[in-house]
């Protein structure tokens, strides 16, 4: 079904290449140069770890999600098909050479550099397309949140994200005092609802 997509596709291609440069990477942040000749007997090993996350982020939903709202559930997507997987190969190393000449380090460098390589594009893309996104946004109708709470910030997040969104958002107004000053998603809070009298100056104050 995958296999349908196009974008997908070029996922797939972009996952597996990466993980294997990182396989590599991992052996040569230890070993430099030896890397290179390790990498001659080793290297069924790095088409078997990528292949292997394959499976397994696929399993855990990540070739079904879009980039553009990659968030904390492809973190974890991320992260326990590269733990399952980077034990499985120590496990793979240990039975079949008894991990000879395989540096302790390994494994940890294996798991940290394919988790930055993996997760990075992704969230990189995200933040370009939010820029975007705000950018584009110069005929909308600027509004003012009340409340500083989860659903405001939901609001926030989707009228700063969403090309067709016809709001943007300008000024929050908070339910405490002690919120003044603080932003939510780079937006100020400007007052509070207890004071509404007073926004009429500060939103003067805001334009000269």
């Amino acid at each position: 079904m995958i296999f349908k997509n196009t974008k997908i596709l070029l996922t797939i291609f972009h996952d597996f290449t990466i993980l294997c440069i990182s396989f590599f990477l991992a052996l040569w942040i230890r070993l430099e140069n030896q890397s290179l000749d390790f990498l001659g007997f080793l290297w069924p090993y790095m088409i078997l770890f990528a292949t292997l996350n394959f499976f397994l982020l696929n399993r855990f939903g990540l070739y079904h999600g879009i980039w553009r709202y990659a968030s904390i559930q492809e973190i974890s997507s991320i992260t326990k098909s590269l733990f399952a997987s980077t034990l499985f190969i120590l496990a793979a190393l240990f039975l079949s050479i008894r991990l000879e000449n395989i540096p302790r380090s390994f494994p940890f460098l294996l798991f940290f550099v394919s988790f930055f390589a993996v997760a990075s594009p992704r969230f990189i893309y995200r933040i370009i397309k939010d820029k975007i996104g705000v950018h584009k946004g110069s005929n909308k109708v600027p509004v003012i949140v009340v409340g500083e709470e989860d659903s405001a910030e939901l609001f926030i997040r989707a009228a700063n994200r969403e090309k067709n969104s016809p709001f943007k958002v300008i000024a929050i107004l908070g339910s405490r005092n002690m919120s003044i000053g603080r932003r939510i998603h780079n937006i100020p809070i400007i007052s509070t609802i207890n004071s509404l009298d007073k926004l009429k100056n500060i939103l003067q104050k805001k334009k000269t």
